[in-house]
């Protein structure tokens, strides 16, 4: 046969050139399915329009493809055995059910979002992995793998389920791989036994994982959809065993009705380029994972063409009197769920947001207490000495309801900031991983979000010798009445 090798020697491509999907069958006869716009093939390997030529996997089954598949019954049959199963809110279903369906179209964004699902023991979040998996590939996936393996994984299998993946597990090479795949960039190394040629590996799977802990780096967490598992949404007498049993059994079926429905209701959606209707319900500004929006976009059609034959949607969403509204009022969902989710996560692990509620707690909690009417000399001086051991001369208070002032912001530059917050990792022995002022105002103006939330308020205020001068205050005072009172108690006390 003549063949034109695809460039990953994945089991399942998709063309753009010819908007067809290519799915290995994995059967005795070498066959492939061609899933194109209207029209469903079985080629020969290699004898496709495309010249398209499909690696085999270790880790599938064979696929029976049933050409007259009813998609509503394969739905549906889906909808009973793996998503009723999903054991969380009615929300975050959908959202699980519409990242496992675009996995088959992946491609089509270079973000990969990662699926982080977390909860209590026994709450149903390794169920969750172990039914997608089983679904793909005819087997239970679930593995605890190191980073090579994954990285190899990753650039010739479609989905990775890595289960209860432990903090220690999080290290520097495990945060590299989560940041290629999700991000979609490329990973350039050194070949082996060679001095000057490099290997390039790119991962083009989807990653779901199990965990407790947040996910390192904010450029991974700004691509992770994290959903928590609750024993109250576990259906009654669920029997993991037997439901995996029954989907093993009905796998092709529900594989079949799905590629019927790419064929006549996703993929020509996606050749008309009528895909931007669902992308402009996630334009709105500052969503936490904006950066995922085509993906979500895909998702969106993906529950949208399936809720046609076995509806998924929540009862928020379903009680809407305009249909048309929907899908618009399932993105609103979903956008609401995952900014409330990441504030959580996000403030659990702002660099910036730690160490400055840390530099806090060490004025507070040392004494400095400045309020001119109430302070001796002694104290004074010791505001002087601590203030200056952190680099910080102007500090704001406000008084406590017992009359007591306290510390609630400071005014500094950012390089007075930097060195005040490397100081309070040295004292902490943990030191401060960020190497400059300059990389300190990027995580800031990053971060802002996560800050606001927490209750502090950052805003310029004047330069000295020309270098800016920002205002920071917490404990909940972010009003503007309270930013007027601020600038004025630091020009009454310090008119330089």
């Amino acid at each position: 046969r003549q063949g034109e090798a695809i460039a990953n020697f994945n089991w399942l491509h998709f063309s753009r050139r010819s908007w067809a999907l290519y799915v290995n069958l994995h059967n005795d006869h070498d066959e492939i399915l061609r899933i194109a716009p209207g029209e469903i093939s079985v080629f020969p390997n290699g004898t496709n329009p495309d010249h398209v030529v499909l690696n085999r996997s270790s880790a599938m089954e064979p696929i029976e493809f049933h050409a007259d598949a009813d998609i509503e019954e394969a739905m549906t049959t889906w909808k009973e055995l793996v998503f009723d199963a999903f054991a969380v809110d009615p929300v975050a279903r959908t959202l699980i059910a519409g990242w496992a369906w675009a996995m088959w179209l992946r491609t089509l964004s270079q973000e990969k979002p990662i699926l982080k699902l977390s909860g209590r023991m026994e709450s149903g979040k390794s169920a969750i992995g172990r039914l997608l998996s089983m679904l793909i590939y005819g087997e239970d996936r679930a593995s605890v793998s190191t980073t090579a393996a994954n990285f190899s994984q990753a650039a010739s299998e479609p989905l990775i389920f890595l289960d209860d993946l432990e903090t220690r597990q999080l290290g520097p090479a495990m945060s590299q791989f989560l940041k290629v795949v999700a991000t979609g960039i490329t990973r350039t190394k050194r070949t082996l036994g060679t001095l000057s040629e490099v290997s390039l590996e790119r991962g083009d799977a989807l990653v779901l994982i199990t965990a407790i802990e947040s996910l390192p780096m904010r450029e991974v967490q700004s691509r992770t959809y994290e959903i928590e598992t609750r024993e109250e949404y576990k259906m009654s007498a669920f029997n993991l065993k037997a439901r995996l049993d029954a989907l093993m059994m009905a796998r092709s079926r529900i594989l079949s009705g799905f590629f019927r429905l790419l064929a006549e209701r996703i993929l020509p959606v996606l050749q008309r380029g009528d895909e931007e209707r669902y992308f402009s319900y996630f334009a709105k500004d500052g969503h936490a994972k904006f950066r995922t929006n085509n993906f979500l976009a895909l998702m969106l059609l993906m529950v949208d063409a399936i809720s046609a034959f076995a509806p998924l949607w929540p009862p928020v969403v379903e009680k809407s009197a305009v249909k048309a509204s929907k899908p618009g009022l399932l993105a609103g969902a979903w956008m609401l769920h995952q900014d409330q989710v990441d504030l959580e996560t996000g403030t659990e692990s702002s660099i910036c947001l730690g160490y400055l509620n840390a530099l806090l707690g060490q004025l507070s909690h040392t004494g400095i207490l400045y309020h001119s009417a109430q302070m001796d000399s002694d104290d004074r001086d010791l505001l002087i000495r601590k203030a200056q051991s952190f680099g910080l001369n102007e500090l704001v208070f406000h008084e406590n309801g017992d009359g007591r002032p306290h510390v609630v912001g400071f005014r500094a530059s950012t390089a007075e900031l930097f060195w005040a917050l490397a100081k309070v990792g040295k004292e902490m022995g943990r030191g401060f991983p960020i190497s400059n002022p300059r990389a300190l105002g990027q995580r800031v103006a990053n971060d802002l979000p996560l800050l606001e939330a927490d209750e502090w308020a950052m805003s310029s205020n004047g330069r000295v010798k020309g270098t800016p001068k920002y205002l920071w205050v917490k404990c909940g005072y972010k009003s503007e009445a309270f930013k007027v009172f601020a600038v004025k108690r630091l020009q009454e006390e310090f008119p330089w």
